[in-house]
């Protein structure tokens, strides 16, 4: 039910003198826990030679089992308002890039429908010949689930993502997981 469909509702009952406790209420959620992350890590590149890489498509030269689905971009790869879908372990999150600053800045709202909201924001800055990249999540479970969910990322697998960008770098190849 929305807003106006409950408010006149309520308009309807107050008039026709129901009781208030067979009105409809609005629906009630477990209230929202927040945990925030932030990992840093160095990759042997400028940041020009990083950035292009965090993108939903070029995301397949270098991320072992990436899959998404382009929603919308008008370029075909990340841009502003990039809005993309990904699915992994059953659970579906649509993606959009939030903010589109080469070479030094992207971030993404990442919405889990019903579970999780996830804002995560990637910045790269160079120091000498390499780039100090930072990820940092902040992670809004939205119902039991998501709070629950919150808790699972660790910071490792960002580092494992910083590695697999270095990797792809150095070689043109993809960093396989470790057995």
């Amino acid at each position: 039910m929305n807003r106006l469909q409950f408010l006149t509702t309520l308009l309807a009952a107050a008039k026709a003198g129901t009781p208030q406790s067979t009105v409809p209420q609005p629906a009630t959620r477990p209230r929202a826990q927040r945990r925030q992350t932030e990992y840093t890590g160095r990759i042997a590149a400028r940041p020009e030679a990083v950035f292009p890489l965090l993108c939903p498509v070029r995301e397949y030269e270098w991320l072992d089992g990436w899959q998404c689905r382009m929603i919308y971009s008008d370029s075909g790869v990340a841009e502003d308002n990039c809005l993309f879908e990904t699915n992994f372990h059953g659970q579906k999150m649509i993606w959009t890039v939030a903010r589109y600053a080469p070479p030094r800045r992207i971030e993404f709202t990442v919405l889990a429908p019903d579970d999780l909201a996830v804002r995560l924001q990637i910045e790269l800055k160079a120091h000498g010949s390499s780039t100090r990249i930072q990820w940092r999540r902040a992670f809004t479970g939205l119902s039991e689930r998501g709070n629950l969910q919150i808790h699972e990322w660790r910071t490792e697998r960002d580092a494992e993502l910083t590695a697999g960008i270095e990797h792809f770098l150095k070689t043109g190849t993809m960093r396989k997981p470790e057995a």
